[in-house]
Formats: C-alpha cells, sequence, structure tokens
C-alpha cells in the first residue's frame, strides 16, 4: 500500500460505518470512496473492496429489501466506472495491444512478513503491539457487549492482520506462480490496511466504556502530541544513523550507483537540484514494460543494461509533448537507445518515420536502430487511441458532479 493510499484508506470507510449504524447505504459515498483509491492505488482498492464486501454480505443477509439494496449497489458501480473511466478504459486498451511484464513473483514471501524478516512493520510505532494486547482483551472482555460495526471491524482487523504473519503457508504460495501472489509480492502489505482497522476498531472500542476518559479532548492532545515526537524521533534516528554511515546508500539487488565517490551521493542531497541525486543512483524496474518473444532471461538486468546504462550516451529532452534523443552517430551501425517501444510507440530519425522493420526490439522492447554518421534526432511520441481525451472529459465531468453535489448537500 502506498503513502498517499495508507493515508486516504480510513476517510473510504466512512461509508461503511454509516452504512451500518445508519441502516442506510450510500450509493454515492460507497462509489466515490472506491473510485477515489482506484485513481491513487489499484491493490489497495482490491483492500478496500474485500472490506466493503464483508460489510455489504452483513448488510444483505440482514435486509428485508434485498432487490433494493442490489439496485443501489448497480448503481455504486456505473457511478464508480464513470470516475474511473480515464483509468480502467486506457489500461484495458495497453493491456489488449500489448503483452507486459508483469511484477515479479516474490519466490520467498515468508521471509517478508511481520513475524519474520519485516517484523518493523509490527513494532513500528512501538506503541502498535501494546495497542493490539490492549483491543484483544477489550474485545474478549467485552465480546458479548459488541455492536455489529465492532464486530465487523474487528473480524477485518484479524483478517488483515493474519495475512501479514506467517499463520498462512507463505512459503507453499510463493511457489504457485499465481499473478495475485505477484500483486501482492510482499504480505507485510497486508498490515497496513490492517493497522488503520486495528486503530478504528480501538476507538470503536473505546465508545463502549462508560466512563471514557480517555477520550476527552486533553487526552487526544496528548496522543497526538506523543505520536509527532515518535515520528520525529525515528526520523532524527534515521538521518543520524545515515550521516555517520559511512556507505550512504545499501547496495541492494538491481540498484545501478553510477559514480565512482559515495560521499557525492550524501553531497547530492542539499543540491538545490535533486535531478543529480536521481541520476547517480537508480533501480532497474522493468514492471509493466513490453514483453517482445519468448520473454526468457532476466528482465530486470536488461533494463539495467539497455536502459540505465545507456543513458549517459544520449541527450533527452521533452519538446512539444514528444521525447527528442539526440547523439553524436560515428558509423552507420545499429545502436541501443535507451527508450522503450510499445505497440502504438511512434519513432522519427532525422524526419524519416520508421516502420516496424527499421527497428529490433529486446525483450523488454528495448529500441535498436541505424544511426547516421553526424548528428541524430529521434522523435519518439505515442499514439493515444481515440477514445483518450473522451475518457478524460467523462471522468472529469463525473468528479465535477461529484463536488457540486457535495457542496448542495450543505444547503
Amino acid at each position: 500500500m502506498s503513502a498517499w493510499a495508507a493515508a486516504v484508506f480510513p476517510l473510504c470507510l466512512i461509508p461503511l460505518i454509516n452504512q451500518i449504524n445508519k441502516n442506510k447505504y450510500c450509493v454515492f459515498g460507497v462509489a466515490v470512496s472506491i473510485a477515489v483509491m482506484f485513481q491513487i492505488h489499484i491493490l489497495s482498492t482490491l483492500f478496500l473492496i474485500f472490506i466493503y464486501f464483508t460489510f455489504f454480505l452483513y448488510v444483505f443477509i440482514k435486509s428485508k429489501n434485498k432487490k433494493c439494496l442490489l439496485i443501489s449497489l448497480t448503481k455504486s458501480v456505473l457511478l464508480f466506472l464513470i470516475l474511473t473511466t480515464n483509468v480502467w478504459l486506457n489500461m484495458i486498451y495497453i493491456y489488449s495491444s500489448n503483452k507486459l511484464v508483469p511484477p515479479f513473483v516474490n519466490q520467498n514471501m515468508e521471509n517478508n512478513t511481520i513475524t519474520a524478516g519485516s517484523s518493523y512493520w509490527f513494532s513500528t510505532p512501538l506503541i502498535l503491539p501494546l495497542l493490539l494486547a490492549i483491543y484483544i482483551s477489550g474485545v474478549i472482555i467485552k465480546r458479548n457487549k459488541l455492536s455489529p460495526l465492532l464486530i465487523l471491524f474487528t473480524i477485518n482487523t484479524i483478517i488483515f492482520v493474519l495475512l501479514s504473519t506467517n499463520f498462512l503457508p507463505w512459503k507453499f504460495l510463493s511457489h504457485l506462480n499465481n499473478p495475485m501472489l505477484g500483486l501482492i509480492q510482499f504480505p507485510f502489505r497486508f498490515f497496513v490496511p490492517g493497522s488503520i482497522l486495528l486503530i478504528i476498531s480501538f476507538a470503536l472500542l473505546i465508545e463502549t466504556i462508560p466512563d471514557r476518559r480517555i477520550a476527552k479532548p486533553i487526552f487526544l492532545v496528548l496522543l497526538l502530541g506523543m505520536s509527532f515526537i515518535q515520528t520525529i524521533y525515528e526520523n532524527t534516528e534515521h538521518m543520524i544513523n545515515w550521516r555517520i554511515n559511512e556507505a550512504p546508500i545499501s547496495g541492494r539487488a538491481h540498484t545501478y550507483l553510477l559514480i565512482q565517490d559515495k560521499n557525492d551521493v550524501k553531497k547530492s542531497v542539499f543540491y538545490r537540484e535533486k535531478k543529480k541525486l536521481l541520476d547517480i543512483y537508480q533501480k532497474s524496474t522493468p514492471d509493466y514494460l513490453p514483453v517482445y518473444g519468448d520473454g526468457t532471461g532476466s528482465k530486470y538486468n536488461a533494463y539495467g543494461d539497455e536502459v540505465i546504462l545507456q543513458n549517459s550516451k544520449y541527450h533527452k529532452e521533452v519538446k512539444n509533448k514528444k521525447l527528442q534523443i539526440t547523439w553524436q552517430g560515428k558509423t552507420n551501425n545499429w545502436v541501443t537507445l535507451p527508450v522503450i517501444k510499445y505497440k502504438p510507440s511512434v519513432f522519427i530519425l532525422n524526419g524519416k518515420r520508421l516502420s516496424d522493420s527499421d527497428i529490433n526490439t529486446s525483450m523488454i522492447g528495448g529500441v535498436a536502430l541505424k544511426e547516421e554518421e553526424g548528428e541524430n534526432n529521434l522523435i519518439v511520441s505515442y499514439k493515444e487511441p481515440w477514445f483518450f481525451l473522451p475518457s478524460l472529459v467523462i471522468s472529469f465531468l463525473g468528479w465535477t458532479w461529484v463536488f457540486l453535489a457535495w457542496i448542495k448537500s450543505f444547503y
């Protein structure tokens, strides 16, 4: 789950609280909440949909008017599709016209759980394990007095926390080569929504206490202050360790440090132009690049050799919404350029539009072509489908209507 997705996630759960407490399904709220998350992060959207499914299933079983509920659900789906037209329609086009490199399937998922190599997710912040222990104790003590809302949040909290541990046989699952596992990659990702659900559930549990002293404003202010202090402490500790560490950047698989003196990495952090830091330290990330041929071999190594290590040999800039690459050619031989070719990509070399026969592509869509002696200029553009602009307009109009409807609700 991305940082922005985690920040927005609690807000996306508000319609669920209203749905249970007020026994009213909000077509508008459900569609907007899931659409906002879909615009930010797709995996987080799947987590959110799962939570919504458990709540909807409960409401559906309890409802006396199931037909009306299904109609409302259909309306939410249609509104969601309108608000996210710019995403799903163009994704369908990209995937249908290209075979893309999927995210890698982690063959050692059992090492990336909160009960194994990623235990820091559980111990940061330090109060989180204590919060979980207090919450579990409170749920056990008040098990006969829990509201349906708290029960549903508790069930989802338990599910997501358990999914982030080795309670599941991740070692066995990681060898199944299931595409869904490639989307998950690291089980600790389940702990982010799990911790959010835990905090919400803890707040709901406090509401069941007759004398809720901890819910008074002074305690909330103290809790907020403690959170800020811990955040500052954690950041300061990391910065001090980075300052005194001789190796400013840890060497990881498929990363490239393109300078000899590592101290220059520290210096580049303080430059006004942060581009230098991004240039000297790069990581091979071939996910979602096009696949040509049988696709065998290491895509990570191919991206490093064909893109990262080739970038310094060419000058790139964007003009008129098109990528322009210039270089000095010495012979009429084939050269590999740090650019990727998707099926709708358009290449113009020295004023001449190139056909597919003029270009050789590697397994990740890396481009090789014949250069000319002297200065060469390659213009790269992408021919978007006819529905690209309409999809943006439809989505924009949908969100405009949502905003106006929200403003109108106050009057």
